[in-house]
């Protein structure tokens, strides 16, 4: 029968590698992305601030970081490599509760888009606004 095992708590989001080698993870509500060699977990790489981390493939790592897009980072053997690199970005991405992407089996991800943001073209400035206002409602 299956049986239940914690492994780490507080962990808001956790996500296995495709080989089962490496276990991604942000411990709590800290928006950081950890990861340990599973099963063992004996050793935590911290990886970079970020949320969310989804494996794209068995040796590379996606995450989201607030406010500005996704980024990407190498997992070899002995744990992450290289430089953590930007990856995607979309102005238009909208913040859901839980996972708000998922990766595809090709390495793409899906997510929800919001409306387009249009930019004003000009402002109009109104002196003396405020007072008409009061005027009219008085």
């Amino acid at each position: 029968p299956a049986t239940i095992d914690t492994l780490f708590s507080p962990v808001g989001f956790i996500a296995l590698s495709p080989d089962n080698r490496w276990l991604a993870f942000q411990p709590g509500t800290r928006a950081q992305v950890i990861v340990s060699p599973f099963p063992s977990l004996e050793e935590r790489h911290i990886v970079a601030e970020g949320v969310e981390p989804q494996w794209r493939s068995p040796n590379e790592l996606l995450f989201w970081r607030c406010c500005w897009g996704w980024f990407s980072v190498r997992v070899g053997p002995d744990g992450p490599m290289g430089n953590v690199q930007p990856w995607h970005t979309d102005d238009r991405f909208a913040d859901t509760p839980g996972h708000s992407y998922t990766v595809t089996g090709d390495g793409a991800i899906v997510y929800l888009q919001s409306d387009p943001r249009e930019s004003a073209t000009y402002l109009r400035v109104v002196p003396g606004w405020v007072a008409k206002v009061r005027r009219a409602v008085q």
